[in-house]
């Protein structure tokens, strides 16, 4: 009984998102407009900031994620991402942390743009062409272009018999992620080690997705969704953040 309460925590559906999508896969004009429009609004927001990123640097603009493919739910983030050549900005800030710099900026423009599509929140990323993990971006999982307007990867069913293979293997990972979630929660530990835990859940995301970039609706994809719809990454991610504030309490 409990493992089929918990594969309920992972939809797959027939359709596309219809907050995006219609009914032929086509993406809402509408939906493409206001994407375009926040990420070019991150990119004049990172040129204010002084980042040295040109028009003519952007390679392309994508939507990927689970609401370009069938396994979204309601939680799921229309995910964008800017490709860019990042050769000068990597040069002005040779001394720092540019994927650091980039997230830091990233959180920061979500905070000042409550900006939302099709009724979801934005998460917005800034890919280097350059880096392994961006250089053959159309491979990873299902891709539409809004600069060439359609799809660079489109997204596949997978049959029965592969999704009931994929949940058996993911029910077995969302149990040991469950455990060390309720054990970090236990034992009190400090908000550095669950960030860091939570850092290191969304690293190895993004490895199987480019380790399998045909379908991504691999195993540990599928388990991490399991995992985020109990609520205890929220948990996780809200214990961290009253953990730092008492940490800077003046008494």
């Amino acid at each position: 009984m409990v493992y089929y309460m918990i594969m309920r925590g992972f939809k797959y559906h027939k359709n596309l998102c219809p907050d995006i999508w219609d009914s032929s896969n086509n993406v809402d004009p509408l939906v493409a407009q206001a994407a375009q429009m926040a990420a070019w609004d991150f990119v004049h927001y990172l040129q204010f900031l002084g980042v040295p990123l040109a028009k003519t640097d952007i390679v392309d603009i994508i939507l990927h994620g689970s609401t370009t493919n069938y396994y979204w739910d309601n939680k799921s983030d229309v995910d964008i991402a800017i490709i860019a050549d990042l050769s000068r900005v990597a040069d002005w800030n040779r001394n720092g942390n540019l994927a650091a710099m980039i997230k830091a900026f990233a959180q920061n423009w979500k905070r000042t743009r409550p900006m939302k599509i099709g009724n979801r929140h934005i998460d917005i990323a800034l890919m280097d062409k350059h880096q392994e993990y961006a250089k053959d971006y159309w491979k990873v999982g299902s891709i539409y272009s809004l600069l060439r307007g359609g799809w660079i990867h489109k997204p596949i069913r997978l049959s029965v018999s592969e999704l009931r293979a994929i949940k058996r293997v993911a029910y077995k990972k969302y149990r040991v992620m469950m455990r060390q979630c309720k054990r970090i929660l236990r034992q009190n530990m400090s908000a550095e080690f669950i960030d860091a835990y939570l850092v290191n859940l969304r690293r190895m995301r993004m490895t199987m997705f480019n380790e399998n970039y045909v379908q991504p609706v691999v195993s540990y994809a599928m388990a991490f969704k399991m995992l985020r719809n109990t609520g205890i990454i929220r948990k996780m991610r809200d214990k961290s953040k009253k953990m730092q504030s008492k940490t800077y309490c003046i008494k």
